[in-house]
């Protein structure tokens, strides 16, 4: 569920326009910092310090809020409102507490892999980390189906020599 405290048309408007939107009261916590924060976002958004993000995200928004208490299930809500909102492929909700994302072409499995690098931090080096991290983040399936093929193979194989002994004591 969303927060009630959380105004998604609002942050929504902000990403049509951007892909960066951050609340004012984490600006102010930057102090002098904030325009290199807000740089070091940009960075990440246009694939300076993510050289994967257009790969791996597709359209990406990122939303940094002042939110503390929510659930990763209201954060995934709140991320899931404004990819609906925006159409992005991908969106980031960093807050105090977990974070949201939601994705067109990361799976849940490869979202969560991941997450706990982005977890309660609103801070755009835990956002690189996260997105950097997600390259090689899929499941490889080529070791998993080799042993399953082995071990039908060999099921055959035990079925044929039990069925084979089997024919050849009743005669």
């Amino acid at each position: 569920m969303i927060p009630v405290d959380i105004n998604v048309q609002s942050i929504a408007g902000e990403l049509k326009n951007s892909n960066l939107t951050i609340a004012p009261e984490i600006l102010v916590s930057y102090g002098e910092h904030k325009e290199g924060m807000v740089q070091h976002y940009e960075d990440i958004l246009n694939g300076n310090s993510t050289p994967g993000i257009a790969d791996n995200l597709g359209i990406a928004k990122i939303a940094v809020l002042n939110k503390r208490g929510a659930t990763s299930s209201d954060m995934r809500d709140v991320a899931q409102a404004l990819k609906n909102e925006t159409g992005a492929n991908t969106v980031i909700v960093q807050s105090h507490g977990p974070a949201g994302i939601v994705s067109d072409t990361l799976s849940r499995s490869q979202i969560e892999q991941k997450q706990s690098l982005i977890n309660y931090k609103v801070d755009p080096t835990a956002a690189e980390t996260y997105i950097n991290s997600l390259e090689g983040t899929e499941t490889d399936f080529t070791g998993i189906n080799a042993l399953v093929l082995t071990a039908a193979i060999g099921s055959v194989a035990i079925a044929a020599t039990f069925s084979r002994r089997s024919l050849t004591r009743g005669r």
